[in-house]
Protein backbone atom coordinates (compact mmCIF):
# COMPACT_ATOMS: atom_id res chain seq x y z
CA UNK A 1 0.00 0.00 0.00
CA UNK A 2 1.53 3.28 -0.99
CA UNK A 3 0.95 6.99 -1.59
CA UNK A 4 1.99 9.87 0.65
CA UNK A 5 2.42 7.14 3.24
CA UNK A 6 4.92 5.50 0.90
CA UNK A 7 6.94 2.37 1.37
CA UNK A 8 4.45 0.72 3.71
CA UNK A 9 4.47 -3.06 3.70
CA UNK A 10 2.62 -5.54 5.85
CA UNK A 11 3.44 -8.75 7.70
CA UNK A 12 1.73 -12.07 7.09
CA UNK A 13 -0.98 -12.77 9.67
CA UNK A 14 -0.46 -16.28 11.11
CA UNK A 15 -4.09 -16.37 12.26
CA UNK A 16 -5.41 -15.77 8.75
CA UNK A 17 -3.31 -17.50 6.05
CA UNK A 18 -3.03 -15.43 2.90
CA UNK A 19 -3.71 -12.18 4.73
CA UNK A 20 -1.30 -9.30 5.21
CA UNK A 21 -1.77 -6.80 8.03
CA UNK A 22 -0.56 -3.22 7.55
CA UNK A 23 -0.54 -1.24 10.79
CA UNK A 24 -0.31 2.46 11.55
CA UNK A 25 -1.79 3.70 8.27
CA UNK A 26 -3.19 7.25 8.52
CA UNK A 27 -6.61 7.91 7.04
CA UNK A 28 -6.40 8.84 3.38
CA UNK A 29 -6.31 7.67 -0.22
CA UNK A 30 -3.94 4.87 -1.21
CA UNK A 31 -3.00 2.54 -4.05
CA UNK A 32 -2.94 -1.24 -3.63
CA UNK A 33 0.13 -2.90 -5.09
CA UNK A 34 1.95 -6.21 -4.80
CA UNK A 35 5.09 -7.77 -6.23
CA UNK A 36 3.77 -10.51 -8.50
CA UNK A 37 5.63 -13.80 -8.59
CA UNK A 38 6.64 -15.45 -11.84
CA UNK A 39 3.95 -17.82 -13.07
CA UNK A 40 1.12 -15.85 -11.42
CA UNK A 41 -1.14 -13.05 -12.62
CA UNK A 42 -3.41 -10.62 -10.82
CA UNK A 43 -7.13 -11.10 -11.35
CA UNK A 44 -8.41 -8.34 -9.09
CA UNK A 45 -7.16 -5.46 -6.95
CA UNK A 46 -3.76 -4.61 -8.44
CA UNK A 47 -3.47 -0.83 -8.76
CA UNK A 48 -6.86 -0.14 -7.17
CA UNK A 49 -7.38 3.21 -5.47
CA UNK A 50 -8.70 2.66 -1.94
CA UNK A 51 -9.82 4.88 0.94
CA UNK A 52 -8.85 4.24 4.55
CA UNK A 53 -11.42 5.96 6.76
CA UNK A 54 -12.15 3.31 9.39
CA UNK A 55 -10.02 1.81 12.17
CA UNK A 56 -10.01 -1.50 10.26
CA UNK A 57 -10.35 -1.95 6.51
CA UNK A 58 -10.13 -5.04 4.29
CA UNK A 59 -9.08 -4.91 0.66
CA UNK A 60 -8.75 -7.91 -1.65
CA UNK A 61 -6.01 -8.84 -4.10
CA UNK A 62 -6.83 -11.98 -6.08
CA UNK A 63 -4.22 -13.91 -8.06
CA UNK A 64 -4.29 -17.03 -10.21
CA UNK A 65 -1.67 -19.23 -11.80
CA UNK A 66 -0.96 -18.60 -15.48
CA UNK A 67 -2.47 -21.42 -17.60
CA UNK A 68 0.13 -23.87 -18.96
CA UNK A 69 -0.81 -23.04 -22.57
CA UNK A 70 0.12 -19.40 -22.04
CA UNK A 71 3.42 -17.63 -21.47
CA UNK A 72 4.66 -14.60 -19.58
CA UNK A 73 6.90 -11.60 -20.28
CA UNK A 74 8.89 -10.13 -17.40
CA UNK A 75 10.47 -6.67 -17.62
CA UNK A 76 13.37 -5.74 -15.35
CA UNK A 77 14.73 -2.20 -14.97
CA UNK A 78 18.22 -1.17 -13.86
CA UNK A 79 20.35 2.00 -13.92
CA UNK A 80 24.11 2.39 -13.62
CA UNK A 81 26.06 2.70 -10.39
CA UNK A 82 25.72 6.19 -8.94
CA UNK A 83 22.80 7.12 -11.21
CA UNK A 84 19.43 8.38 -10.01
CA UNK A 85 17.61 5.28 -8.69
CA UNK A 86 14.38 7.25 -8.21
CA UNK A 87 14.02 8.16 -11.90
CA UNK A 88 10.95 6.50 -13.44
CA UNK A 89 11.04 5.22 -17.02
CA UNK A 90 7.93 4.56 -19.11
CA UNK A 91 7.46 1.52 -21.31
CA UNK A 92 5.13 0.75 -24.20
CA UNK A 93 3.88 -2.83 -23.90
CA UNK A 94 2.45 -3.87 -27.23
CA UNK A 95 0.31 -6.83 -26.24
CA UNK A 96 -2.60 -8.05 -28.35
CA UNK A 97 -5.33 -5.42 -28.40
CA UNK A 98 -3.18 -2.31 -28.17
CA UNK A 99 -0.52 -0.52 -26.18
CA UNK A 100 -0.33 -0.40 -22.40
CA UNK A 101 2.05 1.92 -20.57
CA UNK A 102 3.81 1.10 -17.34
CA UNK A 103 6.48 2.90 -15.31
CA UNK A 104 9.50 1.35 -13.59
CA UNK A 105 12.36 2.66 -11.49
CA UNK A 106 15.69 0.99 -10.73
CA UNK A 107 15.40 -2.64 -9.57
CA UNK A 108 11.65 -2.85 -10.25
CA UNK A 109 10.04 -5.72 -12.14
CA UNK A 110 6.86 -5.90 -14.22
CA UNK A 111 5.00 -9.16 -14.89
CA UNK A 112 2.71 -9.36 -17.91
CA UNK A 113 0.49 -12.12 -16.59
CA UNK A 114 -0.74 -14.82 -18.95
CA UNK A 115 -0.27 -14.14 -22.67
CA UNK A 116 -1.13 -16.37 -25.60
CA UNK A 117 1.83 -17.60 -27.67
CA UNK A 118 2.53 -14.89 -30.24
CA UNK A 119 4.98 -12.18 -31.28
CA UNK A 120 5.18 -9.25 -28.86
CA UNK A 121 7.30 -6.14 -28.38
CA UNK A 122 8.37 -3.86 -25.54
CA UNK A 123 9.96 -0.43 -25.94
CA UNK A 124 11.29 2.12 -23.49
CA UNK A 125 10.63 5.83 -23.92
CA UNK A 126 14.13 7.25 -23.53
CA UNK A 127 14.48 10.32 -21.32
CA UNK A 128 16.62 13.36 -22.01
CA UNK A 129 19.93 13.09 -20.20
CA UNK A 130 19.91 9.28 -20.27
CA UNK A 131 21.24 6.66 -22.64
CA UNK A 132 20.10 3.06 -23.10
CA UNK A 133 23.12 0.89 -22.35
CA UNK A 134 21.47 -2.44 -23.13
CA UNK A 135 18.09 -4.07 -23.77
CA UNK A 136 17.90 -7.82 -24.17
CA UNK A 137 15.29 -10.56 -23.73
CA UNK A 138 16.31 -14.00 -22.47
CA UNK A 139 14.25 -17.15 -23.06
CA UNK A 140 14.02 -20.30 -20.97
CA UNK A 141 16.62 -22.04 -23.15
CA UNK A 142 18.96 -19.03 -22.67
CA UNK A 143 18.51 -17.89 -26.27
CA UNK A 144 18.04 -14.14 -26.69
CA UNK A 145 16.24 -11.59 -28.80
CA UNK A 146 15.71 -7.84 -28.88
CA UNK A 147 12.65 -6.43 -27.05
CA UNK A 148 11.01 -5.43 -30.34
CA UNK A 149 10.73 -9.08 -31.41
CA UNK A 150 9.62 -11.37 -28.56
CA UNK A 151 8.51 -14.81 -29.76
CA UNK A 152 6.56 -16.11 -26.77
CA UNK A 153 5.81 -19.83 -26.61
CA UNK A 154 3.49 -21.98 -24.49
CA UNK A 155 4.52 -22.15 -20.85
CA UNK A 156 7.50 -19.92 -21.54
CA UNK A 157 8.80 -17.02 -19.47
CA UNK A 158 10.80 -14.38 -21.34
CA UNK A 159 12.73 -11.87 -19.23
CA UNK A 160 13.60 -8.53 -20.84
CA UNK A 161 16.16 -6.37 -19.04
CA UNK A 162 16.64 -2.67 -19.74
CA UNK A 163 19.72 -0.89 -18.38
CA UNK A 164 20.19 2.89 -18.59
CA UNK A 165 22.86 5.32 -17.47
CA UNK A 166 22.87 9.06 -17.03
CA UNK A 167 24.80 11.06 -19.59
CA UNK A 168 27.51 13.00 -17.71
CA UNK A 169 27.64 16.74 -18.20
CA UNK A 170 30.12 17.67 -20.90
CA UNK A 171 32.65 20.49 -21.18
CA UNK A 172 33.20 22.81 -24.13
CA UNK A 173 36.72 24.22 -24.41
CA UNK A 174 37.23 27.32 -26.58
CA UNK A 175 40.82 28.09 -27.53
CA UNK A 176 41.72 31.34 -29.34
CA UNK A 177 44.78 31.46 -31.63
CA UNK A 178 46.10 34.48 -33.54
CA UNK A 179 48.30 33.80 -36.56
CA UNK A 180 51.96 34.64 -36.40
CA UNK A 181 52.57 38.36 -36.77
CA UNK A 182 49.08 39.32 -35.66
CA UNK A 183 48.20 41.48 -32.66
CA UNK A 184 48.52 38.99 -29.81
CA UNK A 185 46.79 41.37 -27.38
CA UNK A 186 43.65 41.85 -29.51
CA UNK A 187 40.53 40.95 -27.51
CA UNK A 188 37.85 38.87 -29.26
CA UNK A 189 34.31 38.53 -27.93
CA UNK A 190 32.29 35.29 -28.00
CA UNK A 191 28.54 34.66 -27.67
CA UNK A 192 27.87 31.44 -25.74
CA UNK A 193 24.64 29.75 -26.83
CA UNK A 194 24.52 27.43 -23.79
CA UNK A 195 23.61 30.03 -21.18
CA UNK A 196 22.44 33.56 -20.41
CA UNK A 197 24.23 36.70 -21.59
CA UNK A 198 26.49 36.41 -18.56
CA UNK A 199 27.94 33.29 -20.23
CA UNK A 200 29.43 35.36 -23.05
CA UNK A 201 33.17 35.83 -22.77
CA UNK A 202 36.24 37.35 -24.46
CA UNK A 203 39.67 35.93 -25.25
CA UNK A 204 42.97 37.26 -26.58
Amino acid sequence: ISDDFSGVTGALDSNFPGCVVVEGVPYGEYTLDETLQSGWMNEFGQGDQVTVDETEETFNLINSEIPPDQGEIVIQKFVGDGDDVEQAFSFDLRWIGGTTDTFLVHNETFYSGGLDPDLYSVSENLLAGWTLESAICVYGDQSTSTPDSIDLGEGETVTCTFTNSEIPEGTIIVEKIVTEGGNQSQLFGFDASWGPEESDFALT
